[in-house]
This record gives structure tokens, C-alpha cells and sequence, in this order.
């Protein structure tokens, strides 16, 4: 199959950027990120939990694949195999562990990993593997620009007005990620090449692409 050339080089763009240091978590720790990600499918407790009628009901030891911190497996199979069923009960368990914004660059690279993985899968490709991590510590630079808006972790400060499109002028997976300006800006180099509500890059209309979206999500039982 054809692959159109700005979605495979917005591929390779984030898996060099995820290899490197990031603004909380080093090269080998956000590779680890996409194969912990990736493994979930074939964690026995996270299929235990999925298939339960509360996940919460089920304990036990994920299936890792990497020496990350019990904790940041937790995050990454939980978002990666049961998003849908996370509370905030849940992730207060977590937070004396872990810094908001470790958590919130963890969410990023996981959410780019399934965009490109999801797509790799549907097109018949193989995963792309991670790249050789690069050395270098991370930035631990902190955004100051964010609010508290009820929300389970601060939000990116913007006051949001329709755009002409309708919805809000910044995405709220944007401003939900605003401790982590990175984050931001690695997810959305690869989405916008997927997904656009402008310019769109291939022949279908836009009620089209409006159709598939909404019965992707349906099945993926995405109700945001």
C-alpha cells in the first residue's frame, strides 16, 4: 500500500524526537514508554481487568517488558488497554509518586504511539520500532501559563473562542496536556497528519471523514 509521505515522515519525526530527552523523562525511559504501550495487549492482568466488571476488583503484577518504575507501567497499560474506565480515585493513588508532569508526558508519547501504531495496523504495516535512544537529560522546564479548572491535573491557561470551525480555538487534548508543552507539540505533529478540520490532504469530503471518525470512535468507544 502507498503510504502518503508527510504521515510517514511525521512518523520518523516522533520517534527521533521520542528517543531523545524530553522535558521529565530521558530517551530510553520514552522508548520504553511505546513498548510497555504496546505490550499491554498482551498483559495478562490487563486483559483480566478489561474483561471484569470493575478492573478495580482485579490485583496483580502487569507483564512488563522494561525495568520502568511500577508505577509508570501502571499508567502506561491502564491508559494504553482501559482508558475509558480510569477515576480520579485512581490516578490520586498515584500522584505521591509521581509528578504531574511526568504523568502528563507519559499520556503524550503513549496517545502519539497509538495514533501511529493504530495506523500501521489498519494499513497492514509492520511497527515501526524505536529508535536508538539519544543520551541527554531532560529540560525539567515547567509552564507556568496553566489553571486550576477542576480538571484532575492544571490546564493550559487560554481563553478559548469559537473557531470557524465551530469548536473551541484550542483543542481541549491541547490544553489538557499544558503542563508539558512538548507533549503538546509532539501529539499534534503527528494527528494533524491523520486529521484535519482544514485542508484536508486526501479525496474524501469532509462528511465523510466526519462518518468514519464518529464510527471509529463509537467502536473504539471513544464518547468524548
Amino acid at each position: 500500500m502507498l503510504i502518503r509521505k508527510s504521515i510517514s515522515d511525521a512518523h520518523h519525526t516522533a520517534l527521533e524526537e521520542i528517543a531523545g530527552p524530553g522535558t521529565w523523562l530521558d530517551g530510553k525511559t520514552r522508548n520504553q514508554v511505546i513498548l510497555e504501550s504496546r505490550h499491554s495487549k498482551d498483559c495478562a492482568l490487563c486483559q483480566s481487568r478489561k474483561n471484569a466488571l470493575s478492573p478495580y476488583a482485579i490485583d496483580g503484577l502487569h507483564d512488563a517488558v522494561s525495568d520502568l518504575p511500577t508505577d509508570y507501567i501502571e499508567v502506561i497499560h491502564r491508559i494504553s488497554s482501559d482508558s475509558g474506565r480510569l477515576t480520579q480515585s485512581w490516578f490520586n493513588r498515584l500522584r505521591p509518586e509521581m509528578p504531574a508532569e511526568v504523568y502528563i508526558e507519559l499520556l503524550g508519547i503513549i496517545a502519539c504511539g497509538v495514533i501511529m501504531d493504530t495506523f500501521a495496523e489498519g494499513t497492514g504495516q509492520e511497527l515501526s520500532p524505536p529508535l536508538k535512544a539519544r543520551q541527554g537529560e531532560p529540560s525539567r522546564i515547567t509552564n507556568p501559563n496553566v489553571i486550576d479548572a477542576g480538571a484532575w491535573l492544571p490546564i493550559l491557561d487560554v481563553k478559548n473562542v469559537p473557531s470557524n470551525t465551530g469548536l473551541p480555538s484550542t483543542p481541549n487534548i491541547a490544553r489538557a496536556l499544558g503542563l508539558v508543552p512538548t507533549a503538546i507539540d509532539l501529539f499534534f505533529k503527528v494527528m494533524r497528519k491523520h486529521y484535519s478540520l482544514s485542508d484536508m490532504e486526501f479525496d474524501l469530503s469532509r462528511g465523510q471523514t466526519e462518518m468514519l471518525a464518529a464510527r471509529v470512535s463509537s467502536l473504539n468507544q471513544c464518547f468524548y
